[in-house]
């Protein structure tokens, strides 16, 4: 005998419902993480060149709610970082996501201090876990 409960799903199953999301990749807007991105609800944009979203965040912080890197297009792991650090003196802090195959243990940090880092090629359920970790805020009320 199986018994489920059933899940209002309706409301939690796109938990970046309207989240402006900036994508730095070389795989365009037909890739998987962008795919992946759109299927949680996300509006992508994506930019092929790793400095013009950073230009991009750095002219107007309002341009997107999220950054996403591809690091392994734009150099690796490391490069992700320098991007991050580059970002570091932002009056609010933009979520960032860093996904790239030289990750060898995911991390979703409590605070904005550190990127979130995601093992490439990405999972929906390791992306899902990033936006509610990334916007903690939205989905707890009291946090």
């Amino acid at each position: 005998m199986q018994v489920f409960r059933s899940l209002e799903t309706e409301d939690v199953a796109l938990v970046g419902w309207g989240v402006s999301v900036l994508l730095a990749t070389a795989s365009g807007i037909e890739g998987l993480t962008a795919r992946r991105l759109a299927g949680l609800g996300g509006q992508v944009d994506v930019v092929d060149q790793l400095y013009d979203a950073l230009s991009q965040v750095l002219d107007d912080p309002r341009t997107a709610q999220l950054l996403v890197i591809d690091c392994d297009a734009f150099g690796g792991l490391a490069a992700g970082r320098r991007a991050f650090a580059i970002l570091e003196n932002q009056a609010e802090r933009l979520p960032i996501i860093l996904i790239s195959a030289e990750c060898q243990e995911q991390t979703y940090p409590h605070g904005r201090e550190a990127p979130i880092v995601l093992r490439s090629p990405v999972s929906s359920v390791a992306l899902r876990i990033a936006f509610e970790t990334a916007f903690r805020r939205r989905f707890l009320p009291g946090f």
